[in-house]
């Protein structure tokens, strides 16, 4: 096995038949001595998450998996489930913001979760786009969620190039 291989099967852990980041479950053993995580844990737990370009799908699994396995106090548990979860902003389809900008609400909280780690990547933009063709068709409410994304939240180059040239190709 190459150097490589050996090194990217070494990231992950397969517990129950699922993959999960090997870093922050190691991690989490360390922290954990017989005691409840606090916030200081788990600030350190997604700290470590944000270790490449963003936080990766498995590393957000890998944290809602340990948030099942250990104990957390109730300020370490929210702050995780902050993080690692889509955050509803209601129950009706749209959401107007304070500037009156009405967007597409599952949109909208679906950005506001990739944001967490403080960017936009271009993996989560190809997530954004994908979720905005929900419906093959990217309806002009999407268009101005993602808009205002673009306008409000830090994208990286590259992201923010993909959905620029994906909302014209649409337009």
């Amino acid at each position: 096995m190459s150097a490589s291989k050996k090194q990217k099967a070494e990231h992950y852990v397969e517990i129950d038949g699922e993959k999960y980041d090997s870093s922050l479950v190691d991690l989490a053993k360390r922290l954990k001595d017989a005691k409840k995580l606090d916030k200081d844990d788990a600030i350190k737990l997604w700290e470590d998450a944000k270790d490449g370009p963003g936080v990766t799908d498995t590393e957000r699994k890998t944290l809602t998996y340990l948030l099942t396995k250990y104990t957390f106090t109730a300020k370490a548990e929210a702050f995780l489930r902050e993080r690692t979860e889509v955050q509803s902003s209601g129950k009706e389809y749209y959401l107007t913001l304070e500037d009156g900008t009405k967007v597409d609400r599952e949109l909208w909280d679906e950005i506001q979760l990739l944001a967490k780690d403080g960017k936009i990547d271009l993996a989560d933009a190809k997530k954004i786009w994908e979720s905005a063709l929900d419906g093959n068709k990217v309806t002009k409410t999407e268009m101005a969620t993602m808009q205002k994304a673009l306008d409000t939240i830090t994208f990286t180059q590259g992201a923010k190039d993909f959905l620029e040239a994906q909302m014209s190709l649409s337009k």
